[in-house]
């Protein structure tokens, strides 16, 4: 319903899967998922290359891209899932039976925090590899995909300051992506070269998952 009420010409899926809803994906006759990762792009329009960044060390996580070619031009566009905090069921568990008074709560908040400062580790790297990547594309960029990190990041700020955040340019308020425990959260982002400019960018307050979509109406600047 989602997909047919939208309209989108090319779906980027983290977490997804092979066989998910595969009536609904007819339409889109290009997709890419390489074996054993959870990270998928479907296109309505044909692949010119694709690859797989190798920056994970499971199946979830990683970053995929796909040269595709709309008309007469070709935009290189990436798929990112940067490491996960792994922190919603120590957040669920604090929040319906933790006590600020006992010693046990905050060593569950001390291991949910050190948690945290790993990942967040991990993800410095991840985004340090994605960023050379990206400076050796020929083609302009959309970068689509959950980063787990919020507007007030390290990581945010290091992928706004070479792409555009599409939130930024055409939507307003908090931007709520992550639809869980931990509230307010804006972790999901669609960036764009300085060759495109967008229309149009949403968050559909829809619970079909633990995260929104998002969707962005992009176009070429032209001269």
């Amino acid at each position: 319903e989602l997909l047919a009420t939208h309209r989108p010409e090319i779906i980027t899926i983290q977490e997804g899967f092979r066989t998910e809803h595969p009536s609904i994906l007819k339409d889109y006759r290009y997709s890419y998922r390489p074996r054993n990762v959870e990270l998928c792009i479907y296109s309505k329009y044909p692949f010119v290359k694709k690859g797989y960044l190798d920056i994970s060390e499971n199946n979830a996580n990683g970053c995929i891209f796909a040269d595709i070619k709309i008309k007469n031009q070709v935009i290189r566009v990436y798929n990112m899932h940067l490491q996960s905090n792994k922190v919603s069921g120590d957040a669920s568990k604090i929040k319906k039976e933790g006590d600020i008074q006992a010693k046990e709560t905050w060593l569950d908040i001390k291991g949910m925090l050190g948690k945290i400062n790993r990942a967040a580790s991990i993800r410095s790297e991840q985004a340090t590899t994605i960023l050379a990547h990206f400076k050796k594309s020929k083609y302009p960029i959309i970068a689509c995909g959950d980063i787990n990190d919020t507007p007030l990041s390290y990581n945010y700020k290091r992928f706004s300051n070479v792409l555009n955040d599409g939130f930024k340019e055409r939507a307003i308020g908090l931007g709520t992506t992550y639809n869980e425990t931990i509230p307010l959260l804006r972790i999901d982002y669609i960036w764009t070269a300085k060759q495109f400019k967008v229309n149009s960018h949403k968050i559909i307050t829809e619970n079909f998952s633990d995260h929104y979509p998002v969707i962005s109406r992009i176009m070429p600047i032209t001269e």
